[in-house]
């Protein structure tokens, strides 16, 4: 089971002077594992672009596709979300005045929630799992940012403003705080349900469906905890998930026992 097809959003903020235009021609690379906060992430830098009045174009993808070239030569700032991203992805963003965030979260608990969340079975979420933590660590020693699922990033204001201060993006406390506000799980919850209101999502898999501009899936919003693979995996899929994402758990410090 995998994610629909890339899928491209614009946004027109109007035109801006001065040091956040210097953004205008800087694409943000967000890499992550399925299920470790990159679309919060996603979310929350969209957020402060339109905050800080620059125009941007945003999107998921793993492969250059015409859509998504379509995006880079819009120019702008460019935002890609990606879980496993191909050479020909890779080497055309670097091409742009690149920032690499990249986000991880314990694989065996990326398992337990895509399985919990998204109705995968076990053998397609490990899957999923191990080629989007190869890419993650591959990446990760180039990224300008980590964040650690465990440090409890999405649930922390001040990730808001180290979001901002990486990819270079002027926001005021205040506008921090709204930003953060709308991205609580609460209200994450309530725009996933007016999502269900409005037709957007049918009951089908929630892995094969999400919103055009936010990329939420139904039922995306978890419970946030950590360590949760012991009250959810046997030992035997605990330890096939630790051994087939080893070097990433090295990288990780996702060392401890099962």
């Amino acid at each position: 089971m995998t994610y629909a097809a890339p899928h491209v959003l614009t946004q027109h903020p109007s035109h801006i002077t001065g040091p956040a235009a210097t953004v205008a021609e800087r694409t943000i690379l967000l890499a992550g594992p399925f299920r470790s906060g990159s679309t919060w992430t996603f979310n929350c830098l969209q957020e402060l672009a339109v905050a800080a009045g620059v125009p941007f174009t945003a999107c998921f993808a793993n492969e250059i596709t015409p859509e998504v070239e379509t995006l880079f030569a819009s120019g702008g700032l460019v935002i890609v979300k990606t879980h496993f991203p191909s050479e020909a992805l890779l080497a055309r963003v670097k091409a742009r005045n690149l920032v690499l965030i990249v986000t991880a979260r314990d694989p065996r608990d990326c398992v337990t929630s895509l399985m919990l969340q998204f109705r995968y079975n076990f053998s397609d979420a490990l899957a999923d799992v191990r080629r989007s933590c190869l890419a993650t660590r591959l990446l990760a020693r180039a990224a300008g940012l980590v964040l650690r699922y465990e440090d409890g990033f999405p649930r922390d204001p001040e990730t808001v403003a180290r979001l901002a201060a990486a990819v270079g993006l002027r926001v005021g406390h205040e506008q921090r705080l709204r930003i953060f506000a709308a991205l609580r799980p609460e209200a994450v919850r309530a725009k996933i349900d007016s999502y269900v209101q409005e037709g957007v999502f049918d009951g089908a898999a929630p892995a094969l469906q999400f919103h055009a501009q936010t990329h939420w899936h139904p039922n995306h919003v978890g419970d946030g905890q950590v360590r949760k693979y012991k009250r959810n995996l046997s030992f035997r899929e605990a330890c096939r998930t630790t051994l087939a994402n080893l070097r990433y758990c090295w990288m990780f410090a996702y060392w401890v026992p099962v």
